[in-house]
């Protein structure tokens, strides 16, 4: 399941008129048998799909049955980020966002951020108990016990 469609991305380079220029020059393989725009921009959700499965695979089931607004915001705003990037058209200040959008994908992974509409269902694990800490514990009494 992609995350994001053509129009996605669209939005995301800012205007059709800046999608069509990013893709204009550059002509897809041989075997492809549609326009370059629709070559790219299928390239463009596969590389948006990995990063977010990437990130985000860790800690929840990928692909993603439920996707926010914020989730493809941040899927598109990459593909086009790696068009960019990969004919060396980034500026800085794409790269910078990019670097907070890392943080924020990661943010999500770790719990502190979730990229759907509804909660996560509540962890099934046993809590761990923590032990006094004192010469009852201590390295040398528990040498040899395990």
């Amino acid at each position: 399941m992609a995350y994001i469609t053509e129009e996605d991305l669209i939005a995301a380079a800012g205007d059709k008129l800046r999608w069509e220029q990013l893709v204009a020059d550059r002509p897809p393989p041989d075997s492809w048998n549609g326009t370059a725009a629709e070559f790219w921009a299928e390239k463009a959700i596969a590389i948006a799909d990995g990063y977010v499965n990437a990130i985000l695979g860790p800690r929840y089931r990928t692909p993603l049955a439920e996707v926010n607004a914020w989730l493809k915001h941040e899927a598109a705003e990459h593909g086009v980020y790696c068009l960019l990037s990969s004919r060396g058209g980034a500026t800085n200040e794409e790269v910078r966002k990019a670097e907070l959008r890392d943080q924020r994908l990661q943010e999500a992974r770790d719990g502190k951020r979730w990229p759907a509409e509804s909660l996560p269902p509540p962890s099934r694990s046993r809590k761990s108990v923590h032990l006094p800490h004192g010469d009852a514990w201590s390295r040398r009494k528990m040498k040899g016990f395990v």
